[in-house]
């Protein structure tokens, strides 16, 4: 996979002033980590933009500042709340040879053959999972299949996930991620009932209709 690469320059305008460079179509970034002080930055909007469209917190970008490469994840983007603009990112350089740990979504695929036969729904416990792993080794998401949930009162657990031998997942294995309950029975008694009523009613309304008719071929 190519590395995703993305230039930057060091900054010197800094607080309120910054509405300057976001008129020109720079961004205020910052670069942190464990081991540097961090540094301000600015980067060109759109290059920002389509970075975190491709890169998302999953993936590593390169920061070229100076010409020297800096890995990091972005960890927190500001954007207006209107238009949707970035205001402001965050970005953490990564050491390779030391482990990170982030949230990863759940990507729920698959049908289960129980909510098909109708006999029960599908309830989400969790949309995501902490995860540690090298900065090499990180996934952007992991597979729920949806297909094991074939009868009624099954679940799946973060224990049951599947993810490679290079990451662990560090939340409580112990914990639901979806299950499949069983439609509730005074739900489906409740549903007859309102169909029966309405056939009934329809059935009331139909024999008004014809005693009307009979009544009237009496007058004439």
């Amino acid at each position: 996979m190519a590395d995703i690469v993305l230039a930057a320059e060091p900054r010197t305008i800094m607080g309120k002033q910054v509405s300057q460079l976001r008129r020109k179509g720079l961004v205020p970034v910052v670069l942190y980590g464990h081991h540097r002080e961090p540094q301000a930055l600015q980067i060109e909007g759109r290059a920002l933009l389509k970075t975190l469209k491709q890169a998302g917190g999953f993936r590593l970008v390169k920061l070229q500042i100076d010409g020297q490469p800096h890995m990091s994840l972005a960890r927190d983007v500001q954007q207006h709340p209107l238009t949707r603009t970035i205001l402001h990112a965050d970005f953490q350089e990564v050491i390779m040879s030391e482990k990170i740990t982030l949230s990863v979504p759940l990507h729920f695929s698959g049908d289960s053959s129980a909510v098909k036969a109708g006999l029960g729904m599908i309830l989400r416990s969790r949309e995501s999972v902490q995860i540690e792993a090298l900065p090499a080794d990180l996934i952007d998401s992991i597979t729920v299949d949806l297909a094991q949930l074939t009868t009624t009162n099954l679940a799946i657990h973060v224990k049951d996930l599947k993810v490679p031998e290079t990451v662990r997942i560090i939340t409580d294995g112990g914990e639901t991620v979806t299950l499949i309950v069983a439609m509730k029975e005074e739900t489906l008694t409740e549903a007859t009932e309102e169909t029966t009523a309405e056939v009934e009613i329809i059935k009331k309304e139909k024999v008004a209709e014809g005693e009307e008719e009979e009544g009237a071929e009496e007058k004439k």
